[in-house]
């Protein structure tokens, strides 16, 4: 062999022997203390290694494998399927076309797969990595790492560290490990998993997938059909537009479900749930909840614990369930019920239906025609001025009461009738009207009223 300005050329094979009466390799490479610049053979799969100094490696056309060992490298694979191994150091890595694979291993390291199908590992640090076009499989081991798919069905892997993972383009799955990562799901159909931590996840574009798992997370769906599951801890949920499934999970939740016609789960705990623009179906589940259904016709069930329910604008479906559930039918035609416990049911403008179910509820119609059933227990009636024309449909005398708010200090100042098998009880100076069904005059008397 023979050494030029510190250039070795050799032939292929052993390069301690003696030369072979054949043309040499064109491999290069720099033997010094200085870094090293070592270019493969365009066409051939090339083993080329650096040293500790910051090194240049290329590995042009052919299946190569690259080696960095320690310092600052830069390397490069060429064309088709290689294999960049970075060692120790902060190196600059890029794949580029073919399907390679990519090792940082140890420092700050900045890898780019390029087009093709590639697996890159970031390796113990704080990685800058893009995946290019192609299905890709990252991870990003050790370190806040920066990470993004490109084009492409990828698979991304934060692990360990505080991470920000980019599905961008293609149907991703994007898991964040543990720490407080930042995940952006990208354009597509994305599955996330964000693991351990407090973490930000953004569905964006697509019907999506995202599970907060475990730590306070906060979680947008944007655009598309997504699910959304906050999984432990006390995360923040926003469904935004496309009609959701929501699942806040355990610990108290704030759930807002956004336009379209949502599902909503509180789960355990003591959630906050808004319901917003739709025809949502919201369960508040275990815990004391608070629900504002919003606007169009819902159906709410408060579940187990002491509930609040705000209906908001539509025709809406109440159901308290278990516990002392207060429920506010509020504007159009709702219909409240109210389940076991003492419950308070408002029903609000409209010509509603309130049901107080098996314990002493206390029912008010509010405006417009209302129809009311106490059920089992000592149940309160309540009107007040501007009722309209409100039906009783199983008063029982000597148990229920007959409330009478701000028009009325005395049951005199109605006018009794007993007709179409009830007691119509007519106010003689506003014109509210109550009527109540099976039950005879002589059963109304002014133990029945408590004005308020």
């Amino acid at each position: 062999m023979t050494i030029e300005s510190e250039i070795v050329t050799g032939p292929e094979g052993d390069i301690y022997g003696d030369a072979p009466a054949k043309a040499p390799k064109t491999t290069s490479q720099t033997l010094s203390a200085s870094p090293l610049t070592v270019t493969g053979t365009s066409g051939d799969d090339d083993p080329l290694d650096g040293d500790d100094n910051n090194d240049t490696i290329s590995g042009l056309a052919g299946n190569d494998v690259l080696n960095g060992f320690e310092g600052d490298d830069v390397m490069s694979g060429g064309d088709d399927d290689d294999v960049l191994n970075g060692g120790d150091g902060n190196d600059d890595m890029s794949g580029d076309a073919g399907n390679d694979s990519l090792y940082g291993n140890a420092g700050l390291d900045s890898i780019y797969g390029g087009d093709g199908d590639d697996y890159i590992r970031g390796g113990d640090d704080a990685d800058y990595i893009e995946g290019g076009v192609g299905v890709d499989q990252i991870l990003g081991d050790g370190g806040n790492d920066d990470i993004y798919g490109g084009d492409g069905d990828d698979e991304i892997y934060g692990n360990a560290g505080d991470d920000d993972l980019f599905g961008e383009a293609g149907n991703d799955d994007l898991r964040g490990g543990t720490g407080n990562d930042n995940i952006d799901g990208g354009d597509g159909d994305d599955l996330v998993r964000a693991g351990d931590g407090d973490d930000y996840v953004i569905g964006a574009l697509g019907d999506d997938t995202l599970f907060g798992d475990d730590g306070a997370d906060t979680i947008y769906g944007v655009g598309g059909v997504d699910n959304i599951y906050g999984g432990a801890g006390e995360d923040l949920l926003y469904g935004q537009s496309g009609s959701d499934d929501i699942f806040g999970g355990d610990d108290n939740d704030t759930i807002w479900a956004g336009t379209g016609n949502d599902y909503v789960n509180g789960g355990e705990g003591d959630d906050v749930i808004y319901g917003e623009d739709g025809k949502d179906a919201i369960f508040g589940d275990t815990g004391n909840d608070w629900i504002d259904a919003g606007a169009d016709s819902d159906r709410i069930w408060g579940e187990d614990g002491d509930d609040v329910v705000y209906a908001g604008g539509g025709s809406d479906r109440i159901k308290g369930n278990n516990g002392v559930d207060i429920m506010y039918g509020q504007n159009n035609n709702d219909a409240i019920y109210g389940g076991a416990g003492t419950d308070y049911l408002d029903g609000g403008n409209g010509n509603d239906w309130l049901l107080g179910g098996w314990d002493a509820d206390e029912l008010v119609g509010g405006a417009g025609n209302d129809k009311m059933w106490g059920g089992q227990g000592a149940d309160v009636f309540v009107f007040e001025a501007g009722t309209g024309f409100d039906i009783i449909k199983d008063f029982e005398d000597g148990i229920d009461t007959i409330g009478i708010v701000g028009f009325a200090t005395s049951d005199s100042e109605f006018l009794k009738e007993e007709i179409w098998g009830g007691v119509k009880l007519e106010h003689d100076t506003t014109g509210e009207i109550i009527f109540i069904e099976n039950v005879a005059l002589a059963d109304i008397g002014s133990s029945d009223f408590a004005f308020i």
